[in-house]
């Protein structure tokens, strides 16, 4: 993945439209009922990088995993974990802001076999989109602050910055536009993500650690749940 940073897109009027078709998918994953709508997010993360770079693009951005990828992850799951409950607990019970609760958290009650497998396909597919919607686009950003002189540590924190923001808002109608949880608490969340990403050089290894972090979640929610 890290070696598209310094490569040249095919040009800037495709570098636009694949902007555009990842915009496009996550209004279609929002705001649309269409069927398979979880998948949108993962194809317009495909086509943005093949419009960019070619099948080189595709096999660079979600290159093979090192033996040190396990490593990473487990750190960056460990990171999330320990911050994101840090900062949700200061933000309710130090300073008193109001959370709202994922409304997924109940997507596994009262299942049979077949929906289950289906939500999980979902859940899965959801979270693979979740990362190409704020890594496909680093990719480009990281180039042309490159371009603009900026160094490519500098360039990765900034559009870091930029993916908090983005991907704390993308949660917007998932925790009700309740903003403070969406910025600090999600938002921040993204942090370890990118670091994952960028550390193991794969986009397979931030979803990786999005799926451990996500899933564990909602399949306690299923143990909890009221019979």
């Amino acid at each position: 993945m890290n070696g598209l940073y310094p490569k040249q897109p095919t040009s800037m009027f495709r570098a636009i439209i694949s902007m555009f078709v990842v915009c496009l998918a996550y209004i279609g994953l929002v705001y649309t009922t269409l069927p398979f709508r979880f998948t949108f997010l993962a194809i317009a993360g495909a086509m943005a990088l093949y419009l960019n770079y070619g099948f080189y693009g595709i096999r660079s951005a979600f290159g093979p995993l090192q033996k040190v990828a396990t490593k990473i992850i487990v750190i960056g799951l460990m990171w999330n974990i320990i911050q994101t409950g840090l900062v949700a607990y200061l933000v309710q019970f130090v300073f008193h802001f109001s959370v709202a609760v994922n409304g997924k958290t109940t997507i596994f009650v009262d299942n049979s076999p077949l929906q289950f497998m289906y939500h999980l396909l979902q859940i899965i597919c959801s979270l693979l989109g979740e990362e190409c919607l704020i890594l496909v686009p680093s990719i480009l950003g990281i180039y042309f602050l490159k371009k603009q002189g900026v160094c490519e540590k500098w360039s990765m924190i900034l559009i870091t910055l930029v993916g908090v923001f983005l991907f704390g808002m993308a949660h917007y109608s998932t925790y009700e536009g309740n903003l403070i949880q969406i910025l600090f608490v999600t938002g921040l969340g993204r942090l370890p993500f990118n670091w994952i990403a960028f550390k193991a050089n794969s986009i397979w290894a931030s979803i990786i650690a999005h799926v451990f972090y996500d899933l564990p979640l909602l399949l306690v929610a299923l143990l909890v749940a009221p019979v």
